[in-house]
């Protein structure tokens, strides 16, 4: 019996013996966690760099469309590749600048200056270095008959203005007809009157086609002093035309 103990308890240190062993191997030492909480993070490999293309700031990009090579008998496909393209550069020594510049009128002679005074005189005509202005009596124009029709007794007046319209500067004429807001269709009389006097001044009186233009006629606006009064004072809406020049 005291044989049989003693293996048994031989068997069962040794057993214990081992499991003690085994439970030593597994064991954490107790500086492994600061060890593991120093230790520095796990890194993976970095990716490889791309290369850039070989653009810069005086490169665009082009997209060329490929067909690939196939088998007789298969259906052709097409890539898209994307190639830089150099911009061409431009010699500044080659290149041309057009400037439009208007010509500049002649300077007018002394004989046109000192015509063009007289006429601004006795036509009375308010002028300054860039407008002036021509007043006309609209009834001592035309006829008494036919309000629309130019009296043949002011045409020489007429044709002392075209002559200053030809010589001035001033290129811009525009016409209008002033009417008595008190006067029975006298709007429609200041139509036909500014009418009849720019064909006139274009077919008698030598200027241009459509070089004068025609404003809307308007009313006047204040009483004058009439040319000839019954009564001493008399005032009363006068129909004018006026010749504006820029």
């Amino acid at each position: 019996m005291k044989n049989t103990n003693r293996f048994f308890l031989t068997i069962t240190s040794l057993a214990l013996g081992w499991t003690g062993y085994s439970e030593a191997q597994v064991k954490i030492p107790a500086n492994s966690a600061k060890s593991l909480e120093n230790a520095p993070a796990s890194t993976t490999t970095a990716p490889p760099a791309v290369s850039q293309p070989a653009f810069n700031s005086s490169s665009a990009v082009s997209r060329v469309q490929q067909p690939t090579t196939q088998n007789p008998g298969q259906k052709a496909t097409i890539t898209t590749s994307t190639q830089p393209v150099k911009e061409q550069m431009i010699d500044g020594s080659k290149v041309i600048a057009i400037q439009r510049v208007e010509a500049k009128a002649a300077p007018q002679s002394v004989a046109t200056i000192k015509r063009l005074s007289e006429l601004r005189r006795e036509l009375n005509i308010a002028e300054s270095a860039s407008r002036a202005r021509i007043v006309l009596p609209a009834d001592e124009l035309f006829e008494d008959e036919d309000p629309v029709m130019i009296d043949k007794f002011s045409e020489p007046v007429l044709k002392q203005i075209s002559e200053y319209l030809l010589l001035t500067e001033k290129r811009k004429i525009t016409l209008t007809s002033f009417y008595a807001p008190d006067q029975e269709d006298g709007k429609s009389l200041a139509w036909g009157r500014s009418l009849s006097l720019i064909e006139w001044f274009e077919d008698q009186g030598g200027l241009p086609a459509d070089s004068i233009n025609s404003g809307r006629p308007a009313p006047v606006e204040s009483k004058t002093q009439k040319k000839f009064p019954n009564v001493p004072g008399e005032r009363a809406f006068q129909n004018r035309i006026e010749l504006n020049l820029e």
